[in-house]
């Protein structure tokens, strides 16, 4: 099967751009250090007694959008080492995850689930151009995929966030290609690449 590497480089093609490396493989320190800071901010209670309120009739995708724009402005006044800031421009990454102690910059694509099910095959675009890369981004490109678990009381209509899974997607990250690049929970949970999913107790 087609990897995330095998994407970038046909993509680019099919742009009429001469293809550059615009994913590289993580290191495992700075896996570590990324994992390990999530984890403190989680741990120091950042979503205890938080929620976000969800209206009923809201759309599936503006819920995704709500949950994860909510998750990453709270979990981000926690981090101590990293940031988690917007990216200008139309495209693939909205976000980009900044080092606050070095100039490490990480594409960075949020997502939310109600349940996370590792046989679930629907597909969840995580990038389609590559224009934005190409233009902010230098080489070693890491990617960060960060999906966020919640539940949804739909009696009070607030949605509170139950964990936080975070994949450091390589070069031989299995995808789906249909001139965008997409990722399943079953791609995610079969991929070789390192994982996390760290628990929230409420």
């Amino acid at each position: 099967m087609p990897t995330l590497r095998d994407y970038y480089l046909r993509l680019q093609e099919f742009e009429g751009e001469s293809p550059v490396e615009l994913i590289a493989p993580w290191p495992p320190l700075f896996v570590e250090a990324i994992r390990a800071d999530f984890a403190a901010a989680i741990a120091s209670g950042v979503f205890h007694d938080s929620t976000v309120s969800i209206s009923t009739g809201t759309s599936n995708q503006s819920i995704g959008n709500k949950i994860a724009d909510f998750a990453a402005t709270r979990i981000d006044k926690a981090l101590q080492y990293f940031r988690i800031e917007n990216c200008s421009g139309a495209g693939y990454p909205d976000r980009v995850l900044r080092g606050s102690t070095d100039s490490g910059r990480y594409p960075t694509e949020l997502k939310a689930t109600s349940a996370w099910d590792p046989a679930d095959s629907n597909r969840r675009v995580i990038t389609s151009s590559s224009a934005k890369l190409r233009r902010q981004f230098k080489s070693p490109i890491n990617h960060l995929l960060i999906t966020f678990s919640y539940i949804l009381n739909t009696v009070t209509e607030q949605a509170s966030i139950t964990a936080v899974r975070m994949d450091f997607v390589e070069p031989d990250t299995v995808v789906n290609i249909r001139l965008e690049a997409s990722v399943s929970h079953r791609l995610l949970a079969e991929g070789k690449h390192r994982h996390f999913t760290l628990r929230c107790v409420s």
